[in-house]
């Protein structure tokens, strides 16, 4: 994306936008998996230990960011549903605009 219009006349690259917000996307779902990961081993090894390590497995668990994980991947999935959204109305606007202007001012 560029501040100024690129050559091709678009201010915003729609190609790059969407390949972050797919970037962002993909790397959202690795979030899960690290948490799924930590939720497997703190199982795993509390069923090892003593009750003083097991306890403290589990005030691992209820770490803060642990249990808002869910909570920050649907605002992040919101954030790029609708970024989506709007890039796709500026393309589609300028689609129209380029359409007014090659009917000439007659139209």
């Amino acid at each position: 994306m560029t501040g100024q219009a690129s050559g091709n006349g678009w201010r915003i690259d729609p190609a790059t936008a969407r390949a972050v917000l797919t970037g962002t996307r993909n790397d959202l779902s690795g979030l899960d998996t690290a948490k799924a990961a930590v939720d497997k081993a703190i199982e795993g090894a509390s069923a090892v230990v003593g009750p003083k390590t097991a306890a403290a497995l589990a005030r691992i668990r209820e770490n803060p960011f642990l249990s808002r994980v869910g909570e920050v991947d649907s605002a992040v999935g919101n954030v790029i549903d609708q970024t989506k959204l709007a890039l796709d109305a500026y393309v589609q606007g300028d689609d129209e605009m380029a359409t007014h202007l090659s009917q000439g001012p007659d139209r």
